[in-house]
């Protein structure tokens, strides 16, 4: 009986140590995916979060899922993420930054 617990807790432990390898590999790869890029932006929106950052060759959007955390894209140019996100886009179209980096967002305009 006592080897038969023994072997579950030796089981269980090793599948726990090896889940943890395999998490910490996702998160180094995930960590990866986005640019280390200065970031202009955070936004939360009620579905999504998007991180605007300066790229040298122009900003980069980065598109989350704000109740599952996961990164939907990382570094679309701003073409990229019109064909994927326009309604998204649109929202940040009308916004302007200030001097201290806080951002004031504008109304977008019905037409």
């Amino acid at each position: 009986m006592r080897r038969r617990i023994t072997a579950a807790l030796l089981t269980a432990g090793l599948s726990l140590c090896i889940t943890g390898i395999a998490w910490t590999e996702q998160v180094k790869r995930q960590g990866s995916a986005v640019e280390p890029n200065p970031v202009v932006t955070h936004l939360v929106l009620r579905n999504h979060t998007i991180t605007m950052t300066a790229a040298p060759e122009g900003h980069r959007y980065t598109v989350g899922d704000t109740s599952s955390g996961e990164i939907l894209h990382a570094a679309l140019t701003e073409v990229e993420m019109e064909e994927q996100y326009p309604s998204l886009l649109r929202l940040l179209q009308p916004a302007v930054a200030d001097e201290d980096s806080t951002l004031m967002m504008l109304a977008p305009v019905a037409k």
